[in-house]
């Protein structure tokens, strides 16, 4: 035999004293989820992350985000509130820029979506192209594989949209509709709990079990659904980073590869962002909310907000599909006999929700995002009336 100190054993036992050593700090570095599982992603998210801090505000002077991706671009301004009015010096896009360029609907689970998506599918040829769970990882791949002066289609829909203007640098445009967030959050539990019972997966359903949940945890596990909607990175919803989905994980999550792209977000977002960052992007969300959306709809005044869309797309989506809202098919509640409409279901349970305070701690971003946009589509509403009025 060798000697033990010959070349060739050295090399063997380096290597498996390296491989060992990787080994212990997988398995064992994890407990903690410390920043430095984010460095080997430090590249890709700095590539895709535009400066968020706004230094005309003191309080922000000299702050440092590691989100700078929340800052978008190239999106049209409010429709109603922003653009272009007769006595204002400021040169808003001319009407025809919205309805040529890129749409793009935002999907707010359990907000009217469906109705909207529908009501495209139905008078919209080529189709909208979805960008939604189901196809994220796959969606954002190639979107980002062919940089940011796109061609893009006609219009977007799906819930994995909000960001999709910055691939191009022609027209495009958001919009979206929002619901109270206690009454979504308690739609969205009545609905998944359906669902399982039925073995129907949804992506909305599938990152915990709702009938294995009360109505104030289903809460607290969804949480702020279209915030965090809003500060996504396209590349989270890649392949790019399932190895950190992989080590942030836990048991009762699913595989990373049965992980729907909103869950993915969450566990990313959450592991990144402390609570000062989180206010910090709130202000910034609600600062630019009105610039981001050329209209907001809301599922409370369904029909207002769809002859809102038409006036702002010059599409038939009032005409056409503004009447109620789809999926309003009634829901039975574990243990009770009679059914229940969704708007019964909200009044009965949210009271629940309300005198939770940590489910209000949960919802107090998307809460705090749904009182402004009331008061836009207050306004919006009115120089829509006034404008028909002349």
């Amino acid at each position: 035999m060798g000697s033990l100190s010959s070349p060739m054993q050295k090399r063997v036992l380096l290597f498996l004293l390296v491989s060992l050593t990787i080994l212990f700090l997988v398995l064992f570095s994890g407990f903690g989820r410390t920043e430095h599982y984010v460095k080997p992603w430090k590249k890709l998210l700095d590539r895709y992350s535009p400066n968020v801090i706004d230094n005309n505000k003191p309080e922000q002077k000299g702050e440092s985000m590691k989100y700078k991706w929340i800052h978008k671009k190239n999106y049209l301004p409010n429709y109603f509130t922003k653009r272009l009015d007769k006595d204002d010096l400021v040169k808003w896009p001319h009407n025809d820029v919205y309805r040529n360029g890129t749409m793009v609907f935002v999907h707010n689970q359990k907000s009217g979506g469906t109705t909207t998506k529908n009501c495209l599918r139905k008078f919209m040829n080529p189709p909208p192209i979805l960008a939604a769970n189901p196809n994220a990882d796959e969606f954002y791949t190639l979107m980002l594989s062919q940089g940011a002066h796109q061609d893009l289609a006609r219009a977007y829909i799906g819930d994995s949209t909000f960001g999709i203007c910055d691939f191009t640098n022609k027209p495009c445009s958001y919009f979206t509709f929002l619901r109270d967030p206690y009454e979504r959050s308690v739609s969205s539990y009545n609905m998944c709990n359906i669902l399982t019972l039925q073995k129907l997966p949804r992506p909305l359903c599938i990152a915990r079990n709702a009938t294995e949940m009360s109505v104030n945890d289903w809460a607290k596990h969804q949480g702020s659904f279209f915030f965090r909607q809003l500060l996504a990175n396209p590349i989270f919803l890649t392949k790019s980073f399932s190895p950190m989905v992989d080590i942030l994980r836990t048991p009762e999550d699913p595989s990373t590869e049965k992980m729907p792209a909103w869950w993915k977000n969450e566990l990313i977002l959450s592991h990144l962002m402390s609570e000062k960052d989180k206010l910090m992007a709130l202000d910034y969300v609600l600062d630019h909310l009105e610039e981001w959306f050329a209209v907001i709809g809301l599922t409370s005044d369904y029909a207002t907000s769809m002859a809102l869309i038409e006036e702002v797309y010059d599409l038939p989506f009032q005409s056409e599909c503004g009447g109620d809202v789809a999926n309003k098919r009634p829901y039975t509640l574990i243990g009770q006999s009679s059914h229940l409409s969704k708007e019964d279901i909200a009044n009965q349970m949210v009271a629940k929700l309300y005198s939770d305070m940590t489910v209000k701690e949960a919802l107090r971003y998307d809460m705090e995002i749904y009182r402004k946009a009331k008061d836009i589509f207050r306004r919006q509403k009115l120089q829509f009336e006034k404008e028909r009025m002349q």
